[in-house]
C-alpha cells in the first residue's frame, strides 16, 4: 500500500485535523500532520522561570514542529519498539506526515470506563511499572499523560513522543519529570467522590511505591530536589483563595507535590 498517497487523501478530506484515523479497511492506522512550532506564551514564561530557578526539570521541551519534529518522533518510536516497548509501528513518514499503526484506546479513556476503583488502581499500577521499565532501559517519555499512553486490556502503550526531554536536561531529571507528570495526570482518579477540588493521597502513595519497586534509584533523588524547590509555589497555590480558581491541571500538580513531600520528608521513599 502507498501509505503516503493514502495519507494525502485523508489530509485533503480533513485538513484541520492534526491526527486522522484511517477510514474503512485502514482504520488501524493514524496519519499525523506536520504542524508549526507549538511554543506559546506559557513556554516563554517557563523559560524565564527556568532561568530564575536552577532546576533542569523546569526547562521547556516544546516541539519545534515541521518535518524535523515528525522525523524525530519517528526515530524515537522506532527506538522504543527496538527496546521492547509497545509503541506504534512507523509505516511511513516524510516532511508532511507520519503514518502509524493503531495501538488501542487511550489509557485515560479506558480508566474512565472502569467503575471499580480497585480495577482502575490495578491498571494504573501496570502503567507505573511499565514507565519504570522504560526508565530502566535508559529512556524517558517526555510527557506521559494518561492520554499519551494506551491500554488494550493487555499492554500499556506509549504515544506522542514529540518532545525529547533529554535534548534539554540530563536523563535522570527527564525521568524524574516523567514521574511527576504521570502522577499529576493519575491524580484525576484520586478525587474524593462528589468533591471536585478534594483529593485523597492513597492512590498517589500506592503508585509512587509501585514505581520505586520497579525502577532504579536515579530519578528519585532528582524528584525530591524538585519537590523541595517547588515548595514556595505550592504554599502559594494551595491557599484557598487560589485553590478553587486555578485549573484542575494545576490543582493536580500541587496535590501530587504535596504527596511527594510527605513521602520524601516522612522517610517513606528516597
Amino acid at each position: 500500500m502507498d501509505y503516503i498517497a493514502f495519507g494525502r487523501t485523508l489530509i485533503a478530506q480533513y485538513p484541520q485535523s492534526r491526527t486522522i484515523r484511517g477510514r474503512g479497511l485502514e482504520d488501524n492506522l493514524w496519519v499525523k500532520q506536520a504542524v508549526p512550532p507549538k511554543a506559546r506564551i506559557w513556554h516563554l514564561l517557563q523559560k524565564i522561570i527556568a532561568i530564575c530557578v536552577p532546576n533542569p526539570m523546569l526547562r521547556a521541551t516544546v516541539s519545534n514542529g515541521g518535518g524535523n519534529a515528525l522525523r524525530m518522533e519517528a526515530t524515537r518510536l522506532q527506538e522504543f519498539r527496538a527496546k521492547g516497548f509497545h509503541a506504534p509501528e512507523v509505516l511511513a513518514f516524510n516532511d508532511e506526515m507520519l503514518i502509524l499503526t493503531h495501538l488501542g484506546p487511550q489509557l485515560r479513556d479506558a480508566l474512565d470506563q472502569m467503575k471499580d476503583a480497585e480495577q482502575r488502581l490495578a491498571v494504573m499500577k501496570i502503567a507505573t511499572a511499565e514507565l519504570a521499565r522504560l526508565h530502566n532501559a535508559g529512556l524517558a517519555h517526555g510527557r506521559p499523560y494518561l492520554r499519551d499512553m494506551t491500554w488494550d486490556g493487555d499492554k500499556i502503550g506509549f504515544l506522542d513522543l514529540e518532545e525529547n526531554p533529554v535534548d534539554v536536561m540530563p536523563l535522570a531529571f527527564a525521568q524524574a519529570r516523567d514521574v511527576w507528570v504521570f502522577l499529576s495526570a493519575a491524580s484525576r482518579f484520586a478525587r474524593v467522590s462528589q468533591q471536585e477540588n478534594v483529593y485523597s493521597p492513597d492512590t498517589i502513595f500506592a503508585l509512587l511505591a509501585e514505581y520505586r519497586r520497579h525502577a532504579g534509584a536515579a530519578a528519585l533523588p532528582e524528584l525530591a530536589k524538585f519537590v523541595h524547590t517547588m515548595r514556595p509555589v505550592r504554599y502559594l497555590l494551595e491557599r484557598r483563595w487560589l485553590w478553587d480558581r486555578v485549573g484542575s491541571d494545576v490543582r493536580q500538580s500541587v496535590f501530587v507535590t504535596q504527596c511527594l513531600e510527605v513521602c520524601f520528608d516522612g522517610g517513606k521513599i528516597g
